[in-house]
């Protein structure tokens, strides 16, 4: 319907203007055909009275024939000014059409882009379903993705908190209320206020991340811990140390292992009294490989580690149900390894914080 309003309007408007010249003309030529009665009047008075023509000093009539051509000659002009535009106007009407009916339609509506967000509660209730529609013997297999976050990074801030060591240190600037009281107690009157030295964190952690092989799955799992645990750290000092499968002779500054530090110069730096350590590996768990090679280096290297730190443990990305007949459960009665959960980081911390 929205194609032929514009087609109807063209047509109503060249008719119209035909209707209109046709008045026009009809009104126009009229008078001229059919006098008027007080023009019949006066044509027969003149025919009864005939008038001399007036003459000139010359005595020459003058003709009254140029001022009655010039009469009809003013009438007839709206008539010629009517019919042409008039059909001017038609021509150009029609002349519209025909482009509109050559000219490609157009949408009356811009198309509009329509954007999907992606819902990820409820691309995670889909998964839910279509997991518990699955066939029986398929739902021990581990799917890892890139977003693989058991525990959330809120979370993870919130569990660094508990990982302090607090000391009275420093300058008195902290008012102690306890021993003022008393004091007021004993003199009857409050004399001076009682300070304290303010308590200090002064828990050193040490991160030992695992990085390449079987933990390329894990690699933003690690990063999001190391990354809470410089933001949320309410402690003394936080150092990342990476490798490989197991710490042997060194131990990596970066990611990409370029930038090595021997073990025996960074446990030479370690203050034993604040340092805690927290290790993060599949331990060959991932692979679900036994390798007594790496037992052996890292019971070694564990051994070295109790006795330059005041506590360890361990977090595993892999869930605790596939530790068994690996290498990471024959480590594990070595140290306190907990699965990577939001309970087991928990757990990790608890066993940090003790004296």
């Amino acid at each position: 319907v929205n194609n032929y309003l514009p087609r109807l309007s063209y047509w109503f408007l060249g008719v119209g203007v035909v209707i209109i010249g046709i008045v026009i003309i009809i009104s126009n030529i009229i008078p001229l055909i059919k006098p008027q009665p007080e023009q019949q009047e006066v044509i027969q008075e003149k025919e009864k009275n005939p008038v001399t023509p007036p003459t000139n000093p010359n005595g020459i009539a003058i003709n009254n024939f140029d001022n009655n051509t010039n009469n009809k000659n003013n009438s007839i002009w709206p008539v010629i000014l009517t019919i042409g535009g008039g059909s001017l106007l038609t021509v150009w009407v029609f002349w519209n059409i025909i482009k509109s009916r050559n000219r490609p339609q157009e949408t009356l509506f811009k198309p509009v882009l329509i954007i999907h967000e992606i819902d990820e509660l409820q691309i995670a209730k889909t998964v839910r379903q279509s997991s518990r529609k699955t066939k029986p013997g398929f739902s021990d297999r581990i799917v890892i993705t890139t977003g693989y976050y058991p525990v959330t990074r809120r979370q993870m801030k919130q569990s660094w908190r508990y990982l302090r060591s607090l000391v009275r240190e420093g300058p008195r600037t902290e008012l102690d209320i306890e021993a003022t009281v008393n004091q007021i107690g004993r003199q009857g009157l409050l004399l001076e206020p009682v300070f304290i030295s303010p308590r200090v964190n002064r828990t050193e952690l040490l991160l030992l991340i695992d990085q390449g092989g079987s933990m390329i799955p894990f690699h933003r799992l690690s990063h999001r811990l190391t990354e809470t645990a410089l933001q949320a750290g309410r402690w003394g000092k936080t150092t990342i140390y990476y490798f490989h499968n197991c710490p042997v002779d060194y131990l990596y500054h970066d990611r990409d292992h370029l930038e090595a530090e021997s073990i025996t110069m960074i446990f030479s730096q370690l203050p034993v009294q604040w340092t805690v350590v927290l290790m993060f590996s599949d331990g060959g768990a991932a692979r679900g490989g036994l390798n007594p090679q790496r037992i052996e280096l890292t019971k070694a290297f564990l051994g070295q580690l109790k006795q330059q730190v005041r506590a360890m443990a361990w977090l595993n990305p892999m869930p605790c149900n596939r530790w068994n007949g690996t290498t990471a459960g024959e480590i594990r009665p070595l140290v306190p390894m907990f699965e990577f959960s939001r309970e087991g980081l928990q757990n990790a911390i608890n066993v940090l914080r003790v004296r």
